[in-house]
């Protein structure tokens, strides 16, 4: 019996913390910087996207609406610049100020950034050649991209 209460006990404990789902999206490409490569390996990267999309809502706004998905990651930077990142989705804001319950039609991307920080250096860039355009309000949710490729442009202050 003190076994079992034992064992009952340490269950709790040896279970994992809460951790993000598996990320459905990989970042790559080619950091360019002014000089040589900083010393700093590590950093974190945003990729911003901004567009127009029939949502539902909570808020009694519901149909087209103007929305900002952001996805970050962290970022690492090889000794060559070559450059990786898995994407976690943050949640959707909407024009309107709420988080919308179901994206249906997503109508346009207006805009597609990715801006990284590596200690003193930000970086900035675009998509080299995805525009996801084909994406559905679910994959926009999820932050389901795939393999994504944009090359950043650090500059030191």
């Amino acid at each position: 019996m003190l076994r079992i209460l034992l064992l009952a006990a340490l269950i709790p404990a040896c279970r994992p913390a809460e951790a993000r789902p598996e990320s459905r999206s990989t970042l790559t490409g080619t950091a360019q910087f002014p000089t040589d490569l900083p010393t700093t390996h590590n950093g974190t990267v945003r990729m911003t996207i901004t567009g127009n999309a029939e949502v539902s809502d909570n808020c009694r706004t519901s149909g087209d609406q103007s929305f900002i998905a952001a996805y970050d990651g962290n970022l690492v930077v090889g000794d060559d610049g070559q450059y990786t990142a898995s994407l976690y989705p943050a949640p959707i804001s909407l024009a309107s100020g709420c988080r919308p319950t179901a994206i249906r039609n997503i109508h346009q991307i207006t805009n597609i950034s990715v801006d990284a920080q590596l200690g003193d250096e930000v970086g900035h860039g675009t998509l080299n050649y995805q525009n996801l355009a084909a994406i559905d309000g679910d994959e926009l949710q999820a932050g389901a991209f795939d393999d994504l490729m944009a090359d950043l442009t650090f500059t030191r202050p």
